[in-house]
């Protein structure tokens, strides 16, 4: 399964890159059951995020105890790649129907029909290809290469390391925490100008070039800098900016994870899953607004914000006793100063319990809420 290549990185303990595969089963449109469109509020498992039409699907592996990997062109702009630890187990679920991509973020679950045009090249390689994107994979050893129609390439496999899984510890190992036992990987080239932005809500540079990054959420004390990592909310979807283009990739996994940029080796880009299955979905772009509504097509758009919301709101760690809030708002007022919402942290609570009022701090709240709307403010409590 190893290639040669990997040698010289004898710093990735354990990590074991996929080597040759070749086209394993024939692919067939996946049926959602009826009651995957009626579900309501959150759903208690992740939804089957898949109806791709036949032709839009490559699936690869080598035997049923190795990894299996699926590439999906979705629209002509998005594509999706999953690596499967266990083939065996996947040939085994599709034989029932069930072995369908599943996601917590991903709202999209049927596809258009697409051309693809389907291009063979020398030495195990083909062509996929769009009006907007190209995908090269190649299977001795699996690599892929995404390109724009006039060929420049963006997140391409390192030709070395590319998808992987990470072996499970033998007796005299010692844990690694970037590479976890069972876990799986993917290396991606870093093009010596590339920029890598976003990563979601983060005390840290926008730009993360040189960062590692985790995404499983915390509660960090403070301080909060640059040096604090994972925070509330953790969002795997970043931008890439090369030659003057954009590009973007969505992590789709609520296991934890993390994503490497350049922090272990400088022209490396990993990310990775601490167990189960990696999915990832690339955004062809190629600018970061055309990236952006790629990525909220599949995975929803908020809705317009009420009028007031676009105001200025007064906020600060806290506002007690329901006095001191009263006061400020009399000042901001007083002082004509346009202002539409106050917000209250956690001090507002009864021994800091969620939908609970302090009855010494806050002991009217009705009354004082009513105060402030007659007022024109708008209060907002945070839940945490």
């Amino acid at each position: 399964m190893e290639h040669p290549e990997a040698e010289r990185h004898s710093e990735y303990n354990g990590y074991q890159p996929i080597g040759a595969m070749a086209s394993i089963f024939g692919i067939q449109v996946h049926h959602i059951p009826a009651e995957a469109d009626q579900l309501e509020g959150a759903p208690e498992q992740p939804l089957p995020v898949e109806q791709v039409p036949s032709g839009q699907i490559w699936r690869f592996g080598a035997a049923h105890d190795q990894p299996l990997v699926e590439v999906a062109l979705l629209t002509q702009e998005i594509a999706r790649v999953r690596l499967v630890p266990d083939a065996g187990q996947a040939l085994r679920a599709g034989a029932t129907g069930h072995e369908v991509a599943r996601s917590w973020a991903v709202l999209r679950r049927a596809w258009e029909p697409l051309h693809v045009a389907l291009a063979p090249q020398e030495r195990g390689k083909s062509i996929l290809a769009t009006d907007v994107m190209q995908i090269e994979v190649a299977t001795e050893p699996f690599r892929l290469t995404f390109r724009w129609p006039d060929g420049v390439p963006f997140a391409e496999d390192d030709p070395a390391l590319g998808m992987g899984v990470v072996a499970p510890l033998g007796s005299d190992d010692l844990p690694d925490p970037l590479l976890p036992a069972a876990g799986v990987r993917c290396y991606k080239r870093l093009a010596p100008n590339e920029r890598i932005l976003g990563a979601g809500e983060r005390a840290e540079p926008l730009e993360k070039r040189g960062s590692h990054l985790t995404f499983w959420n915390t509660d960090p004390p403070q301080p909060h800098n640059a040096t604090t990592g994972a925070m509330y909310v953790s969002i795997p979807f970043w931008l890439g900016m090369r030659a003057g283009r954009c590009y973007g990739i969505f992590l789709d996994s609520a296991r934890r994870s993390d994503l490497d940029v350049g922090a272990s080796h400088p022209d490396l880009l990993s990310f990775g899953v601490a167990s189960g299955e990696l999915t990832y979905y690339v955004f062809a772009g190629p600018t970061p607004a055309a990236v952006l509504a790629q990525y909220s097509a599949i995975t929803g758009r908020m809705p317009l914000p009420p009028r007031w919301a676009l105001g200025y709101g007064q906020s600060r760690w806290s506002y007690f006793p329901a006095e001191h809030l009263r006061a400020v708002a009399d000042g901001l007022r007083s002082h004509r100063i346009p202002c539409d919402s106050l917000w209250l942290d956690i001090d507002y609570m009864d021994g800091y319990r969620v939908f609970t009022w302090s009855p010494t701090r806050y002991p009217q709240p009705s009354e004082t809420l009513g105060a402030l709307a007659a007022q024109g403010f708008k209060v907002v409590t945070i839940i945490d």
